[in-house]
């Protein structure tokens, strides 16, 4: 099929407008596997490991590797820093997440929250965005054993790991600790402040739309008598999640690598709750899953594959034809692009081709992109937290973006009338 797409564009280059067109190509190729790979998932029922393999194998097919260098790029990818760190983020939090729940101290904070709220909804939200605050895919795994000890057997693998997944995240579309937020905001020129205070109504409205049209149909009740005085249950979910606190502020602080933290962490956890060695040496295999290491490369590899075609480049090419208005052109091009290769690489490539666009853009249009990766990144099969999350209550990933879709959908929608009031209403935020 990319033989014939090739030959065809080949056959009609005779004018300066051949770039363009082969142009279109690159993007439709990107497009094509990904509906392969996502048609693997949702028809075929295939892992994770599978899809991306085989979507790696795709990719170097139609935008055809040389055999040596595609296997060169799958090795530095396989053995890259980032690669790394990735791993040993996920092996790491999972390491300490044992040592909390042998301490009791996961359980702990669940009494705690739940004696603060008096509420499994509220407590089961509240969870995943305290953890959220880290600015690793490990947080998933503290906030997935939190709320699985609020619902325990009462809620089914399949809606704990949307909680877990959804609410995680609401921290990640605003929160300049965030490097795609970072950059996001050194490209376009904009005060982190000043975009932090314009996302504030978008992520309130993500939080009420994960409890309306998801949480109000889960169990609320607790069990418990209503208290009056909360200060104890305050002081509980502090000393429970002291290591999280501990992690989230110095990574802020210091910008040192979230593993090393979290093995810093570790070893004052291990002394200040008289652990012996016995009683973690268990850990050092059980945090160690062979399956989810596999498909966190294959994973990676895809992505490395994918930015080294002029796929993502060729999207802005694809959509600009469309008879639509040019921040609606850039809303579609960076939720497909996000999708596809992530927040951070399209914010790189989109930001400035948007600005370039839009020179008057300013925060607003700052806010509709990046609300818009976001988006997408929460219904991506690339992204890193959904498999690590569905991992963790061995589910699909599947099942979890299909329950997320409604939601991101609706989102959406009242991201771009949101965007439509900050440019038709310059004086709301003065």
């Amino acid at each position: 099929m990319f033989f014939l797409c090739d030959m065809v564009l080949l056959h009609r280059r005779k004018d300066n407008s051949h770039r363009e067109k082969y142009g279109y190509m690159d993007a439709i190729k990107v497009l094509i596997i990904f509906v392969f790979m996502l048609l693997l998932i949702f028809k075929f029922k295939r892992s994770l490991t599978v899809t991306f393999a085989l979507g790696c194998i795709a990719v170097a097919a139609a935008y055809r590797f040389e055999p040596v260098a595609a296997a060169t790029l799958a090795f530095n990818s396989a053995f890259s820093k980032s690669t790394f760190a990735i791993i040993a983020i996920y092996y790491t939090v999972t390491f300490l997440q044992k040592m909390m729940e042998v301490k009791g101290h996961i359980s702990l904070a669940e009494d705690a929250l739940l004696g603060i709220t008096n509420n499994k909804r509220i407590s089961a939200e509240v969870a995943p965005m305290c953890v959220g605050m880290m600015p690793s895919p490990g947080a998933v795994v503290l906030g997935g054993a939190m709320v699985n000890s609020i619902y325990k057997d009462s809620v089914s693998n399949e809606d704990k790991n949307f909680i877990t997944s959804f609410f995680r995240h609401v921290p990640e579309s605003f929160a300049p600790i965030y490097g795609s937020v970072i950059l996001a905001c050194e490209l376009a020129k904009v005060p982190a402040g000043d975009f932090v205070l314009h996302m504030l109504p978008l992520v309130a409205i993500l939080i009420i739309l994960g409890h309306f049209m998801f949480m109000r149909r889960l169990p609320k009740e607790t069990g418990l008598p209503a208290k009056k005085n909360r200060l104890p249950d305050i002081k509980n979910l502090l000393l429970s999640l002291w290591p999280v606190a501990v992690i989230i502020a110095v990574v802020m602080a210091t910008n040192i690598d979230v593993y090393l933290v979290t093995i810093f962490v570790i070893v004052i956890y291990f002394f200040a709750n008289r652990f012996k060695f016995a009683d973690i040496k268990p850990f050092f295999r059980s945090a160690f899953e062979p399956k989810i290491i596999l498909s966190t490369v294959f994973i990676l590899i895809f992505k490395d594959y994918i930015m080294n075609t002029d796929a993502v480049e060729s999207l802005p090419r694809l959509f600009s034809s469309m008879p639509l208005p040019d921040y609606l052109i850039f809303s579609i091009i960076f939720f497909v692009g996000s999708v596809i290769v992530g927040s951070t690489a399209i914010a790189a490539i989109g930001i400035p081709l948007a600005y370039a666009t839009m020179p008057d853009g300013g925060t607003p249009l700052l806010v509709l992109l990046s609300t818009m990766a976001f988006a997408a990144m929460q219904v991506s099969i690339s992204h890193i937290c959904l498999f690590l999350s569905s991992a963790y209550f061995k589910v699909e990933v599947a099942s979890l973006i299909k329950k997320t879709i409604p939601i991101i959908t609706v989102f959406c929608a009242l991201l771009i009338a949101y965007y439509l009031l900050l440019v038709h209403g310059p004086g709301l935020f003065a």
